[in-house]
């Protein structure tokens, strides 16, 4: 074990070699007569302990021990003061200086040793104690840091809850309202067939359709919050989707908020006509909430725009035609270091209770999906403005004959219809004989399976509801299916986890319906399946 280092500081040869000889043995001794060289030596090779004359003839010790204790390095080595003086203010002097004690000339030994251990013991015991603080510092920050992560793990676990709950109590509801949907659409349907062409009710009819769509598709974006929803991509027509969205929250944005548009037809966009609604909606509802205070204007537009190298913002963005969606409010704005967290799920700067965090993360990710691109500009107290921009496609003869292409398909086969909900299943039987159809109806899925099993070469084709008690339309497909393998079978549903397209086909079911269900959509699934 090495030995504490003492350095002795004396303009006098012989008290540093009396002090030498004195403390050698128990001690590594550096003896200095200069005070400037001393300090230097210090700097460079700090000792455990230092013994400073006070009475030096070019710097006093005084001075040394007030440099020694103003550097970081050497402030917390203890300093004995050798002095022939005995008057109290010169002692008071030395302690204010930093020294911590005193030795007085002429030296005896066992005085010097004696004090030289105790200060010792002192300073190695101050830095054990530092040592301890700092360590116990260091564990404070690790398990405050781990106690940071598993709160934010907590409250995203937490949120993941909510949402998960609210998913659940969305799809229940979605269940219902599609099933209320249903007959309303149906019946509106028939009686449109069943009116001349030339009645005026056909205009009233319009707005009908009209509404039970909003209501469906914001049946969709409600889901979409709370879930992810499979894509529908096809060639769209942005402009009417955006003036839908505009339309339908101008009846909830306070008068406090002027609203200026300029909406035009710019061409076609591959996209899902739910998620372009739920882009529009969210970005004005973010603008709402910008300017919610103290009001505002919202600007929405819609341009063609061709962007160049020149052009180009993004590091990712490509040179081509775009569909250019702005939204720009006039609201509290935000800072680079806010607009850097804005597309972060669960990010938000509203108060609890007033919102997940998702909207603009959800907005970016679709945007993304479409391989378009999202820039934002804001300033504080100025306002936002978030270009939203879409890839143009060109718009095809295929894409035109689709939009316009309305016949309804008929047939003569025998269905098998099974549905609980009593109001669904005489409106669709009703339908399903105006187009020709022999119906067998039944409420009960456990009733369909054995009027099934006593005969399966009765039907043509099964149309079954998904959620059913007693039976799932899944559970009731699978039951038929290993009794009749080329049964075509159509599942329809207002809302299920279970079930989806791409599932249903793996099962061997032909054709999935979303409830309500359009005549023509089903007239088609119905030819379809019986291909």
């Amino acid at each position: 074990m090495s030995k504490p280092t003492i350095f002795i500081i004396d303009d006098s040869s012989q008290s540093v070699h009396l002090l030498t000889k004195m403390l050698s043995y128990y001690y590594d001794i550096i003896g200095e007569t200069d005070g400037y060289t001393a300090l230097s030596n210090i700097q460079r090779n700090p000792p455990d302990l230092i013994l400073l004359d006070i009475l030096m003839s070019e710097m006093d010790g005084f001075e040394i021990c007030k440099k020694l204790k103003s550097d970081n390095k050497t402030k917390n080595i203890p300093v004995i003061f050798l002095t022939v003086l005995s008057d109290y203010q010169d002692r008071q002097k030395g302690f204010l200086a930093g020294g911590v004690d005193y030795i007085t000339k002429p030296f005896h030994p066992d005085e010097v040793i004696l004090r030289i251990q105790t200060h010792l013991k002192l300073y190695n015991l101050q830095r054990e104690l530092e040592d301890s603080k700092r360590n116990l510092e260091e564990l404070v920050n690790d398990r405050t840091a781990q106690l940071i992560k598993a709160n934010e793990q907590l409250m995203h676990f937490q949120r993941n809850q909510r949402l998960s709950a609210l998913g659940t109590l969305a799809g229940g509801i979605a269940h219902d309202f599609n099933n209320i949907l249903s007959p309303i659409l149906g019946y509106a349907e028939l009686m449109r067939e069943s009116l001349p062409k030339n009645s005026d009710l056909h205009d009233n009819l319009k707005y009908i359709f009209k509404g039970i769509e909003r209501a469906k598709e914001l049946n969709k974006q409600i889901l979409m919050f709370c879930r992810k929803t499979e894509q529908t991509l096809k060639p769209l027509k942005v402009h009417i989707i955006i003036k839908e969205a505009l339309k339908f929250s101008r009846a909830s944005l306070p008068s406090t908020i002027k609203i200026y548009e300029n909406i035009r037809d710019c061409g076609t966009v591959m996209a899902d006509p739910t998620q372009i609604q739920q882009i529009a909606m969210n970005l004005i509802t973010n603008a709402f909430h910008a300017m919610e205070e103290k009001g505002g204007s919202l600007k929405v537009s819609l341009t063609k725009v061709n962007l160049n190298f020149e052009d180009i913002k993004e590091p990712d963005m490509v040179p081509g035609n775009y569909v250019c969606l702005t939204v720009a409010d006039t609201g509290i704005g935000m800072d680079k270091a806010l607009i850097e967290h804005i597309f972060d799920p669960y990010f938000t700067t509203k108060e609890e209770g007033k919102g997940t965090g998702l909207g603009l993360s959800i907005v970016h990710g679709i945007v993304k999906s479409y391989k378009g691109y999202i820039t934002v500009n804001s300033q504080i107290n100025k306002g936002s403005e978030f270009k939203i921009y879409f890839p143009q496609i060109e718009e095809t003869d295929e894409f035109n004959e689709s939009q316009t292409n309305d016949s309804i398909l008929k047939g003569t086969e025998r269905i098998l219809l099974v549905d609980d909900e009593f109001p669904i299943i005489a409106l669709l039987q009703e339908i399903l004989q105006n187009l020709g159809y022999k119906v067998t109806a039944i409420a009960d899925s456990i009733e369909a399976l054995k009027i099934f099993k006593s005969n399966p070469d009765l039907f043509d084709l099964v149309i079954t509801d998904m959620t059913m008690p007693n039976m799932t339309g899944e559970k009731l497909s699978k039951e038929m299916l290993a009794i009749r393998p080329d049964i075509p079978i159509i599942i329809c549903t207002g809302f299920s986890e279970q079930i989806d397209d791409i599932k249903a086909k793996s099962l061997g079911i032909r054709e999935y319906l979303s409830k309500p269900i359009l005549l023509s959509s089903l007239a088609k699934a119905i030819r379809s399946a019986l291909k």
